[in-house]
């Protein structure tokens, strides 16, 4: 059964944007200006390990060179600001320009290099791609934890229980230094890392999609020191609640340093979570194994490049959860307001790409990567400066790799506002304007695998889902593929006891750890996991993933708890993946998250919870939420949360109306305390605010109807997708046809319901 494609079309176009005709030229033509009326040079050191000696073998990684061919791809193709060739200097083995081997020597001397030319005004990017690892400090009255991260060169040597550490690592104070040397100099720095530093999470090997791959070290095969991490817990503060950290400490704002040019520091992981290379994007002919965070970071600049680095962490966030990768949580610290590359001119990015090729065979330089997919719809046009009005008809992309698409004249769902073009038509030198982005609610579902003990129970289990799955009725679209391909959602059948050994063979466990591993030896009844895309185990509290017992007498339930539980990952992961378009500017809605201790009032401060990392709470925190309506037009607000267990609640007991930003308009805020965290659930969960504008003579969009248990089914006609709520409810009802609006029913559409969804995720831990 097909899966379900929602066309939606751009507000940008729609809407009679006051754009003139020149901000419609080449995203390179229109943005090559930003830096050129400036003294600056842009620099860039893109290290990329795959091989290391001194470790295992199978220690060794494939992606790391493919994310530096990437990222120096981007740099010279489509980045907002210009960087020559002879300024992306790259180090990494067998790679076609590589400048030399990834050594730690070759890092400092480049490093000493940017030292020495950079100047006032000068932007250095740096990339790291390879292994991460903990070790315990050097120095350890100045790590707050205790640890050193490092990221390991191609020359790192082994761990011994005589040294205590990893010679030849590239250690975060090092990098600090290095990196404050540059700054000094007046130059900004982005440092980008794509590594791990310590593995908490226990993955099920035999169940992780094929070719995924950790980018972390396996303790388990080198000779370290018994108890490695026991200064490392001495330092750490008992039982208090802090916020992620990284390789510069904890993350507060590491740019804000007199005397020192702005800092930007991307993490792929949290300093105890691990992150992945994958072959990207999944799905696809031609997928590249590649960092799934350098890949994430890349395809969301290819979508916008002219935003701030806090919106792009916002956007990689964002992806992830789309994504129903709960782990790991991608870390961002520094001048996050500013605008990535320091390049905002005040323009706005126009998505369009120059037609090449002849006949029937046409394409452009754009795929995967710049969010394109087939079935995306573009308007051609003879000239980059001209605007939609001056289409010369639609076409779609038939077939799309990483960063090339192949287009096809428009099959079916025809516009009568814009008609189609035959590709033999096209012009030489037009180009492809994007009109409408192409939504998937469809969710890909890997079934336990049927060999093991537990045989005959993924028999069932495969049954069950294939029904679900074959199910007309059922308002959900699900797609089953083979165990080892990517997923959505992995299943896995497993005792308790055999999670714990898989533990238990991991290593590195804590005191709780090892409690949790004993508790749990004895408990052998087969369970059926509900696992997320990284297919990653725990019996921690905190990574649990949901679960129920398959004893023979509750076997019957199995299947509409399937049923039940899928509609749910369904939901929660396609609201996830809405998030992504947002119709609503600074000048329009402000909306503000506070975590508040327990017994304290919203006039008292707490901690602003942000969209592009994930904040701790605990059992007595509450949120207050403040959502102020700055537009002309009111919106309708409902608040979401849904919970580790994917489980979807209303928080408010109906949807509220704000009335248009006014002198006399009271009503335009709102600000009420909506959650209490308690201690029935820990893990990874998140609150949704979601703000749509409110539909003349209507009632306020009551979105109640996506709680686990209120799913309601809503027609299933033709929708005009750029109506916010319409998107919301068609992917609730998981609607079999392929809704298509015309140009006029979209502008009008465009002046009236907009709408975006703010995903605020956050972990619930227990009180220590």
């Amino acid at each position: 059964m097909p899966g379900f494609l929602l066309r939606r079309r751009s507000f940008l176009l729609g809407s009679g944007s006051a754009l003139g005709a020149a901000a419609f030229g080449t995203v390179r033509a229109a943005l090559a200006e930003v830096g050129t009326s400036q003294v600056r040079r842009n620099h860039a050191l893109l290290v990329a390990v795959t091989e290391y000696p001194n470790l295992f073998r199978s220690e060794w990684l494939e992606g790391p060179n493919n994310d530096a061919l990437m990222m120096r791809d981007y740099l010279t193709t489509d980045a907002p600001v210009p960087f020559a060739p002879e300024d992306i200097r790259v180090l990494a083995t067998g790679l076609e320009g590589a400048l030399a081997e990834p050594t730690r020597e070759a890092i400092a001397a480049e490093m000493a290099r940017l030292v020495e030319l950079a100047e006032q005004g000068d932007f250095v990017l740096l990339h790291f791609a390879g292994h991460g690892i903990e070790q315990p400090a050097r120095f350890p009255d100045e790590e707050v934890d205790g640890r050193d991260q490092v990221f390991m060169p191609k020359d790192v040597q082994r761990m011994t229980q005589a040294l205590g550490h990893w010679p030849n690592g590239y250690v975060d104070k090092d990098i600090r230094d290095d990196i404050t040397a540059i700054r000094s100099k007046g130059a900004q720095v982005w440092a980008i890392f794509d590594c791990c530093h310590s593995g908490t999470m226990t993955r099920a090997l035999d169940v992780r999609p094929a070719g995924e791959v950790s980018r972390k070290i396996d303790l388990r095969h080198y000779d370290i020191p018994h108890d490695m991490w026991g200064q490392a817990r001495s330092l750490a503060s008992a039982g208090t609640v802090t916020g992620p950290s990284s390789m510069f400490g904890p993350a507060d704002d590491v740019a804000d340093v007199q005397g020192l040019a702005p800092l930007v520091a991307f993490f792929a992981a949290q300093t105890t979570e691990e992150t992945p290379e994958l072959p990207l994007p999944p799905h696809s002919e031609g997928a590249t194994q590649m960092g799934l965070f350098s890949f994430t970071l890349l395809a969301k600049l290819r979508e916008n490049p002219q935003m701030s680095y806090r919106q792009l962490g916002q956007a990689i966030h964002h992806a992830y959860l789309g994504m129903n990768r709960v782990r790991p949580s991608p870390l961002f610290e520094g001048s996050l307001n500013a605008p990535v590359f320091d390049s905002a001119d005040g323009r706005a990015y126009v998505p369009q790409w120059r037609i090449s090729g002849r006949g029937d065979a046409r394409e452009i330089a754009a795929g995967h990567m710049h969010l394109l997919s087939p079935g995306t719809r573009l308007a051609v046009l003879a000239e980059p400066s001209h605007t939609l009005s001056d289409a010369l008809g639609v076409v779609e992309i038939g077939s799309a790799s990483a960063l090339r698409s192949q287009l096809t004249e428009v099959a079916g769902d025809p516009d009568p506002d814009l008609p189609a073009i035959a590709l033999s038509d096209i012009p030489e030198q037009a180009y492809a304007l994007l009109l409408e982005s192409v939504v998937s609610f469809e969710l890909t579902v890997a079934p336990p695998i049927a060999d093991g003990p537990h045989t005959a129970l993924a028999g069932q289990v495969m049954g069950w889902l294939t029904d679900i799955a074959a199910d007309e009725a059922q308002p959900i679209r699900l797609r089953l593929v083979p165990p080892e391909a990517a997923a959505d959602i992995r299943f896995d059948i497993r005792s308790e006891a055999e999670v714990a050994a898989l533990m238990q063979e991991q290593g590195g466990l804590s005191d709780s750890d090892a409690r949790l591993v004993a508790q749990a030896a004895q408990s052998d009844l087969p369970r059926l996991w509900l696992l997320d895309t990284s297919a990653s185990h725990s019996l921690r509290p905190t990574e649990r993933p949901f679960s129920r017992g398959l004893d023979a007498d509750s076997l019957g339930q199995v299947a509409p708890w399937l049923r039940q539980s899928l509609g749910a990952v369904y939901r929660a992961t396609n609201l996830s993946r809405l998030a992504q378009f947002d119709d609503f500017g600074e000048s329009d809605v402000q909306i503000q998250v506070t975590r508040l201790p327990e017994f304290q009032s919203p006039l008292t401060r707490g901690e602003a919870l942000a969209l592009h990392r994930t904040s701790i709470v605990q059992p007595g925190n509450t949120a207050h939420v403040r959502v102020e309506n700055l537009g002309s037009t009111p919106v309708d607000v409902n608040i979401l949360y849904i919970g580790s267990n994917y489980a979807i609640t209303s928080m408010l007991e109906e949807p509220v109306r704000l009335r248009a930003a006014a002198p006399d308009a009271p009503n335009a805020v709102y600000s009420e305390e909506v959650v209490e965290f308690d201690a029935t659930s820990f893990g990874r969960e998140r609150l949704l605010v979601i703000v749509t504008a409110a539909e003349a003579l209507e009632n306020p969009l009551d979105l109640s109807f996506l709680e686990q248990g209120g799913v309601r089914a809503v027609g299933r006609g033709p929708v005009a997708v750029s109506d916010f709520g319409a998107m919301i409810q068609t992917m609730a009802a998981a609607a079999t046809t392929r809704g298509g609006s015309s140009l006029a029913a979209r502008r009008a559409a465009a002046q009236g319901q907009r709408g975006a969804i703010y995903v605020y995720s956050v972990e619930n831990v227990p009180v220590s």
